[in-house]
């Protein structure tokens, strides 16, 4: 069944990470991207980063500030390692602390850093400020992230959300493969207290300004 995109914007994008400019898309395509980023910048722009090559593990983005130095890096999945009442802190998400000095070392290795400086080349960067600068038209990119063209993206290992708001944890079970999920000013309005949500997964982590 050939996918339909409710974001005209989001397909664009889409296309370019799969080096597709036309044609219909089928799941077994779309699912070949493992890598999303997209939301706010906190610049007023939004940006929407796609990579169909595989995340490093453990997952170390070099990207912003000092904050996957305070990530958990688990060997396993949260559920089996950690007893989440424990470790999972509810506020409008889940902020899960560092635990291991192994793993905090690792975070500000070499290694770290050139694993994610051989990754990021892979990713493919859309920045919808300056695709609707030209048309004068910058209402739109309030409206240009959907999530039912996200949850399409069924083969996500790493899923990364600015400045977004989810209607629930239940969104994130479209994302079957899912093992790296973070929120960045990123709100879920209903059922923010089901950490068992995210019991499957091997990274959470979520950042307040």
């Amino acid at each position: 069944m050939d996918i339909l995109f409710k974001s005209k914007w989001m397909e664009k994008c889409i296309r370019r990470a799969l080096e597709k400019p036309e044609g219909t898309i089928s799941k077994e395509e779309i699912s070949k991207i493992k890598y999303a980023k997209t939301g706010g910048d906190f610049s007023g722009s939004i940006i929407f980063e796609l990579s169909t090559s595989i995340p490093p593990e453990p997952f170390v983005a070099f990207d912003g500030g000092d904050e996957w130095a305070v990530c958990l890096h688990s060997s396993t999945t949260l559920g089996e390692k950690y007893k989440l009442g424990d470790y999972i802190k509810t506020n409008h998400g889940f902020y899960i602390h560092h635990r291991n000095i192994d793993e905090w070392e690792y975070a500000y290795s070499g290694e770290a850093s050139k694993a994610w400086n051989t990754f990021e080349k892979n990713i493919v960067k859309n920045n919808a400020y300056e695709d609707y600068t030209k048309e004068e038209n910058l209402s739109l990119c309030s409206s240009l992230i959907a999530t039912e063209d996200l949850a399409l993206l069924s083969g996500l290992s790493v899923l990364r959300l600015y400045e977004m708001e989810i209607e629930s944890v239940e969104w994130f079970n479209f994302f079957k493969e899912l093992k790296v999920l973070e929120l960045a000013e990123t709100h879920i309005k209903k059922d923010a207290d089901n950490a068992e949500a995210f019991s499957r997964l091997k990274q959470v982590t979520i950042w307040w300004d």
